[in-house]
């Protein structure tokens, strides 16, 4: 999707059900450079590059030079009733579905009642499955191949926002992946 307004959306085949995520924060219209979409981060020496490789959607931003020692860029999450999003122990990110995987995806239903039933399953199932996982996020200076520092998700009901801190003494460009 070339609309950054829009978010981009992944999909799960196997439990035929999708998530969206949208930055809050304002975006260009983005160039592609072979596999990747850039995507000028508005009133920012700064970008936001999405690269698409088999099976899988890798996001950076790219800061070119330093605005403060902490920086953070929120995210709406759209999910549908049958997942839920948890913070993990190693500060990634999962998404979680019923075991169940009659309650992800499309289901035919029969009448109207039969589709409340449905609804209302999807919301109150336990959600133990992970489903979809957001590696935990770190900061590299261009050139550095170890990380320097990590960064972390916080999140809020649909709000998720990626934090990076101690940005103050890095070598730009630097990359918060």
């Amino acid at each position: 999707n070339e609309k950054a307004s829009e978010g981009i959306q992944i999909n799960d085949p196997q439990y035929n059900t999708s998530i969206t995520i949208k930055p809050k924060f304002r975006l260009g219209s983005p160039v592609k450079d072979q596999n990747r979409l850039v995507y000028p981060m508005l009133g920012k020496d700064a970008a936001k590059i999405l690269t698409v490789k088999a099976g899988s959607i890798k996001e950076d931003i790219i800061l070119e030079k330093y605005y403060a020692d902490s920086m953070r860029f929120e995210y709406e999450l759209q999910l549908p009733e049958s997942l839920e999003a948890r913070l993990e122990s190693d500060s990634s990110l999962g998404i979680y579905g019923p075991d169940n995987s009659v309650l992800m995806g499309n289901v035919s239903t029969g009448s109207d009642a039969d589709a409340q039933l449905l609804e209302k399953a999807r919301k109150n199932a336990k959600k133990d499955k992970l489903v979809f996982r957001m590696p935990a996020p770190y900061i590299k200076e261009t050139g550095n191949r170890t990380v320097v520092r990590s960064a972390k998700f916080e999140l809020q009901g649909k709000s998720l926002t990626l934090v990076a801190e101690q940005l103050k003494d890095l070598k730009y460009p630097i990359s918060i992946d």
